[in-house]
């Protein structure tokens, strides 16, 4: 959870000040929440380094106008489907869940019909 929030800050930090890429070392099972971050086109593209194990360069699209918020909180919330299903039709945002299916976004979710603990949120700032 501490690296998934390093990530989540970093993002938010390099694309604050235009930046077009950053390297950053992280765990090894990264690849779940760097699909879901070029799925929302937050994330143009991520290499890996040779040399490091797992250091990684991640590449931003600075074009868009989202905005990642972490959950900081230690115990997350738990959102069910059903709030899913209420909440998601009211606001434009979208959240990233762990699932026992895995990490979804909100859409998934939905589609799936099962719920989980929120990562962090993803804002449209217009």
């Amino acid at each position: 959870m501490r690296e998934l929030l390093k990530l989540v800050n970093l993002i938010n930090l390099n694309r604050m000040y235009k930046k077009k890429y950053f390297e950053i070392r992280l765990f090894n099972k990264a690849t779940a929440i760097f699909k879901i971050l070029i799925k929302l086109n937050i994330v143009n593209f991520i290499k890996k380094k040779q040399t490091y194990n797992n250091k990684y360069i991640i590449f931003l699209n600075l074009d868009n106008k989202l905005k990642l918020v972490p959950m900081i909180k230690k115990s997350n919330k738990f959102i069910t489907y059903f709030n899913i299903k209420r909440v998601c039709g009211q606001r434009k945002w979208t959240a990233i869940l762990s699932t026992s299916k895995g990490l979804l976004t909100t859409k998934e979710c939905l589609k799936k019909k099962t719920g989980g603990l929120i990562l962090f949120n993803v804002l449209i700032c217009a």
